[in-house]
């Protein structure tokens, strides 16, 4: 999902209808890095030049505030290299 910048919604859309039992997310997720922190600055310009997604995490939050999901866990992977920490994970699941 990391590479449809802001293209996901047909995807949330179909999961949201679909109601699979839980997804799981392993992705660079943008919303995780510290703006106020230079290596994650650099992290974050990298993601937004590649064109990574944006906007999900803050769709979910809204989705999970409206009682349409429930997010089960969000945790930063600090694992990766400067540009990038592919291995952060979202978990929820659509109610």
């Amino acid at each position: 999902m990391e590479q449809t910048g802001t293209g996901w919604g047909p995807l949330l859309a179909w999961l949201l209808v679909t109601k699979p039992k839980r997804v799981v997310h392993i992705e660079p997720v943008l919303d995780f890095y510290d703006p106020g922190d230079p290596v994650d600055q650099t992290a974050i310009e990298a993601h937004i030049a590649r064109g990574f997604w944006t906007g999900y995490l803050e769709t979910l939050i809204e989705l999970a505030d409206e009682g349409c999901i429930e997010i089960e866990d969000m945790e930063r992977s600090w694992f990766g290299s400067l540009l990038t920490e592919g291995y952060s994970q979202i978990v929820w699941k659509p109610l």
